[in-house]
């Protein structure tokens, strides 16, 4: 897997990075489904060590063993297939928060993220629901908590978690009652040193807050997760001209596109990773 790919930037060194958490898999089938399903299915938490299992797919679950891959011992060039997905157009405000500033600054980030849904447009058609909805999914992630001792105490998020404000009315769902509290650390922990960003195809998600307009969305086989990488055909080495070299900057998450999806009707090509400082 190539899951160690996220960590390379991120200061993370666990196995899971923080991200939304409508993945995999979560999009609404028909009409009478309910909407997304939860991040902690049974198969994907193991209570007793309570570890999260890695359940992102962006590759389609394609192993890294799938499709070919090598490490140039003298550049230090990662030779990998992958295939492109577009381009960055649009980077919001970087979010530089920390647990010592009053939550009144973060929920401020969060309404002025929120407002961007006017200038995306009204629907998110990749997922069939407004874009102000997305932008709440996006913007959230997993909150099993290393200090909740048992599973019956834990507070399952239910197929409607989502961001919530301190103006938004409490939610009832799965027997429980939800208000921005329930939110709050989701938020912190998945945006922090993050952008939300508009993709040309017109996918919206997150990115890492050095992530530039006009750098590249690439899907990587045997990755989890999608990934920003910027141009580097300057030093291009010794190779064919299908060779494509690249920075990695860090992991993307695009909301309705970490569970293969993304791989449907792209070729893939040969694409180089160095690592520059």
């Amino acid at each position: 897997s190539l899951s160690i790919l996220g960590q390379c930037f991120s200061g993370y060194s666990r196995n899971l990075l923080p991200m939304p958490s409508w993945v995999p898999h979560w999009e609404p089938k028909d009409e009478g489904d309910e909407g997304p399903s939860p991040f902690h299915w049974e198969k994907y938490e193991d209570l007793s060590t309570s570890k999260v299992l890695e359940p992102y797919s962006a590759s389609g679950n394609l192993p890294l063993s799938s499709c070919s891959w090598s490490v140039n011992e003298e550049t230090g060039m990662l030779c990998l297939t992958g295939a492109q997905l577009g381009t960055l157009t649009f980077l919001s405000e970087p979010a530089r928060l920390s647990y010592s500033m009053p939550q009144e600054y973060s929920f401020e980030l969060a309404k002025r993220w929120l407002a961007l849904d006017k200038e995306f447009g009204g629907i998110y058609r990749f997922t069939r629901e407004s874009t102000n909805l997305a932008l709440r999914r996006t913007l959230v992630g997993d909150f099993l908590s290393n200090s909740i001792p048992s599973k019956d105490v834990i507070k399952k998020k239910q197929r409607n978690f989502m961001l919530m404000l301190p103006d938004d009315p409490i939610l009832e769902i799965g027997g429980a009652q939800w208000d921005y509290k329930d939110s709050f650390i989701p938020f912190m922990t998945v945006v922090n040193k993050r952008r939300i960003a508009l993709s040309s195809e017109g996918w919206l998600g997150l990115v890492p807050e050095n992530a530039m307009v006009g750098e590249k969305v690439v899907v990587l086989i045997g990755a989890p997760m999608l990934h920003i990488v910027r141009d580097m055909q300057e030093i291009r080495p010794d190779c064919s001209s299908n060779c494509n070299v690249y920075s990695l900057i860090g992991e993307a998450y695009f909301h309705g596109f970490v569970d293969g999806r993304a791989l449907d009707g792209r070729d893939l090509e040969t694409i180089l990773l160095m690592y520059c400082v």
